[in-house]
């Protein structure tokens, strides 16, 4: 069992992710290569790791989703919810190019801070 958090080695950084669907984003992504099926499972979350350079293969990353076997948002919350069980989880990975990670999303926005300075979600001014 593990965290749902990002980390790495040393964890120099840390910070905040936000992403807006696309029409045809990452569920029909998953459904097109068989991954998913959209009548009996839900997709609730997406895992990006970009190993080390000496050991990614070209443009690769490793992408993960994060599927729970329920059909709707509804009931995937109401499992999430009830935390006196377990949340059965169905890991789904794959290879994919940064690329093709990115254009499963219409906006992608991804803030990193030094570690231990607690600046996430902390409004600043700054100027150029």
């Amino acid at each position: 069992m593990r965290a749902l958090t990002a980390s790495a080695q040393y964890n120099d950084w840390d910070g905040t992710v936000a992403a807006d669907n696309v029409e045809k984003g990452l569920i029909h992504f998953l459904e097109t290569k068989g991954l998913l099926n959209r009548k009996s499972e839900f997709v609730i979350g997406v895992e990006l790791s970009v190993p080390e350079t000496s050991a990614r293969k070209g443009n690769a990353v490793s992408m993960k989703a994060l599927v729970v076997c329920t059909a709707s948002y509804d009931d995937a919350a109401r499992r999430i919810e009830d935390r006196s069980n377990q949340l059965p989880l169905k890991n789904v990975e794959l290879d994919v190019s940064l690329d093709e990670f990115l254009k499963l999303f219409r906006r992608f926005n991804l803030v990193l801070t030094r570690r231990g300075l607690r600046l996430n979600g902390r409004e600043i001014e700054s100027r150029e």
